[in-house]
């Protein structure tokens, strides 16, 4: 089949487009281990009651820290007034 130069273009299209076909097939199998992986991830992390109460306490603003970036804000905005 490759004795020709018609037949060495064919083969070569062949295999690019294989190679193409393997190489997106992968990409889509990856693509979606990550997607499940970090859906399990996540149902896991919504179980465990601990995380949760830790990550609320972590990431949720004290009255103290509103009160005194207000406070920091309105000074802020008092000297460049004048």
């Amino acid at each position: 089949m490759a004795t020709t130069l018609g037949g060495i273009v064919i083969l070569f299209l062949l295999y690019a487009s294989g190679a193409i076909f393997l190489t997106v097939m992968l990409a889509v199998g990856i693509a979606w281990g990550i997607r499940w992986g970090i859906t399990w991830a996540l149902k896991e992390i919504a179980r465990d009651r601990e995380l949760e109460t830790w990550l609320k306490r972590v990431l949720s603003p004290s009255e103290n820290q509103i009160n005194n970036g207000i406070r920091k804000s309105t000074t802020e905005n008092r000297y460049e007034s004048n």
